[in-house]
């Protein structure tokens, strides 16, 4: 809205000042009981609603004349502007479905433990076990059991993956609102010992 404000046509008052609409953004913030989009700092931005193009139309329409208000909605239009919010939330929606999938995961990997752990058998017969009168474990136990341990290595590949793209989903969905503030911070420091530099 700041940019939008600045393309604005200006107003000269008395003084042969020129003003911009500042005076209107204030009034349409102050009938919507809300904080001026003018006072916005790095320290404030989470105070504003965001998220959604329907805000944005709200706002050139309360400040703006209908003539106006009406070329500016086109020029958002134009400007695929629509997309970008379609494009955040269908991220926003990707990233709960990474989340959901992330747990599901989690919950598979530790059954698979709890299995892997009952079903543990040596893979490789060692000479004490010929000696057992039973012959230590059967080739369908060993076979079981290496399926097992894969199928956990498998899960777990998968699990961090899963961790990896919701991560790099929400820095995404996440990237400040104000200018001055830093982009994506939560990608400089990897937290999974996978990431970390060598």
């Amino acid at each position: 809205l700041m940019e939008l404000i600045k393309l604005l046509p200006v107003k000269v008052d008395s003084e042969g000042k020129t003003v911009f609409m500042e005076a209107r953004v204030r009034e349409a913030a102050q009938r919507r009981k809300e904080p001026c989009v003018l006072d916005l700092t790095p320290s404030n931005v989470r105070d504003y609603e965001q998220g959604r193009l329907s805000l944005l139309h709200r706002d050139v329409e309360g400040i703006l004349e209908r003539h106006q208000a009406e070329y500016f909605v086109s020029r958002l239009e134009c400007a695929r502007i629509r997309s970008g919010f379609e494009m955040r939330e269908e991220l926003i929606n990707y990233k709960k479905a990474l989340y959901l999938l992330y747990q599901e995961g989690m919950r598979v990997e530790k059954d698979l433990r709890q299995l892997t752990a009952l079903c543990h058998c040596p893979i490789v017969a060692r000479a004490a076990d010929r000696d057992r009168p039973d012959g230590g474990p059967e080739p369908r136990q060993q076979q079981g059991y290496e399926r097992l341990s894969e199928a956990l290595m498998q899960c777990k590949g998968l699990v961090l993956a899963m961790q990896d793209a919701r991560t790099f989903t929400k820095s995404i969905c996440s990237v400040p609102r104000h200018p001055d503030e830093e982009r994506f911070p939560q990608l400089k420091f990897a937290s999974s010992p996978h990431q970390r530099p060598a």
